[in-house]
């Protein structure tokens, strides 16, 4: 995997960015977690396309590990608008939610190198709690009704 900001050797958590070609490794972990990040809310896409896009080079897996094993995941993609580009954190789940919860440098660093001006991500209210504390603030809450 390729690492993002500095690798740490010493057994703490990092961030690693997962290469497209190396997704179906890490697939049966990551995708009990997105599924668990979607459950119920998204009508959109299913796991299987989440994978289609990581493995196409259009969204980019991420994995918290501490030493070999992966805590948590999230998956990213880029929009690109005129005026901003924007990281988008699409879904992000794991378990040990106080280990990997501070990589957000890491993330950051990579997002700016990307040419992003901000990270967004949507996610349930209690999310705010969480992210509150690290910079996050909300932006708009999104409601829907299923035809």
């Amino acid at each position: 995997m390729a690492g993002v900001g500095d690798r740490k050797r010493d057994g703490t958590v990092r961030l690693e960015r997962v290469p497209w070609w190396d997704v179906d490794t890490w697939w049966s972990t990551a995708e009990i977690w997105i599924e668990a990040a979607f459950a119920g809310r998204s009508i959109v896409w299913t796991t299987d396309d989440i994978r289609g896009f990581l493995t196409g080079r259009v969204m980019d897996l991420w994995l918290a590990m501490d030493g070999d094993e992966p805590l948590a995941c999230a998956v990213t993609r880029i929009d690109r608008f005129p005026r901003a580009a924007v990281c988008v954190i699409l879904a992000a789940g794991g378990r040990d939610m106080k280990a990997w919860l501070d990589l957000q440098p890491d993330l950051v660093r990579w997002a700016k190198a990307q040419g992003c001006d901000a990270l967004e991500t949507p996610g349930r209210k209690g999310w705010e709690r969480v992210l509150a504390d690290r910079g996050w603030s909300p932006v708009w809450t999104v409601y829907r009704k299923e035809l």
